[in-house]
């Protein structure tokens, strides 16, 4: 379920600028993704976990990973986010699961290219690991902030419930601003923990989009 209402979010958007890794391969001590000639691996020792970047075998960057029993997994991917033939990278990693209603939570870094570490790092609910949290608009890459929260259906069309709400960021190698002319999206409402499916388009309201929660650390 959660994975229909995030391609919901990322309905009616042109083609991706960006190129989405393989999934990560390896164990809890070591997991790497590879792309052309770039390896992003998560790393765990001695009770600390690290994410490592590679160019033609010789490390680039490496900073601190989140290290605590849900984490782990991870998701990479490439772009051009300036539009100046830089290959910028993105690094999402899940921080934790919460009860109840399944929450992911991820915590998503921009690594500028030529940079050894994030420039800036922000949260986001159930996030898109494949790509379907992102999109195109007027050439830039669209980000859908999302995250759960209760309201009732302004369409009408459906009981009131969780909503997993996007909210649009043009994502640049030094920040988020908002994507000024998209809707927010809503996706399916889960009812007393458990996802409610629907089978028509996501409602959009327009509304100024709030900052998505930065990452701490």
């Amino acid at each position: 379920m959660r994975v229909l209402a995030l391609a919901l979010l990322a309905a009616s958007a042109s083609a991706q600028p960006l190129t989405v890794f393989p999934e990560p391969a390896g164990d809890r001590a070591e997991s790497c993704t590879a792309l052309d000639e770039v390896r992003v691996c998560r790393v765990e020792s001695v009770g600390e976990a690290s994410l490592v970047v590679s160019r033609e075998g010789r490390e680039v960057a490496r900073w601190a990973a989140p290290f605590n029993a849900q984490a782990g997994e991870f998701a990479a991917f490439a772009g051009d986010l300036d539009r100046d033939g830089g290959r910028d990278l993105i690094v999402a990693s899940l921080t934790a699961v919460s009860n109840g209603l399944g929450v992911a939570y991820w915590r998503v870094e921009v690594v500028p290219d030529g940079a050894s570490a994030p420039a800036y790092a922000f949260q986001a609910e159930d996030f898109g690991p494949r790509g379907t949290s992102f999109g195109q608009h007027r050439g830039r890459l669209i980000l859908w902030a999302t995250d759960w929260t209760e309201s009732d259906d302004p369409s009408g069309r459906r009981a009131s419930g969780m909503y997993l709400v996007g909210r649009p960021f043009a994502l640049t190698s030094a920040g988020l601003a908002p994507a000024p002319g998209l809707p927010l999206r809503r996706g399916p409402p889960r009812l007393g923990g458990r996802p409610v499916c629907g089978t028509g388009p996501p409602y959009q309201g327009r509304a100024r989009p709030r900052a998505p929660g930065r990452a701490r650390g």
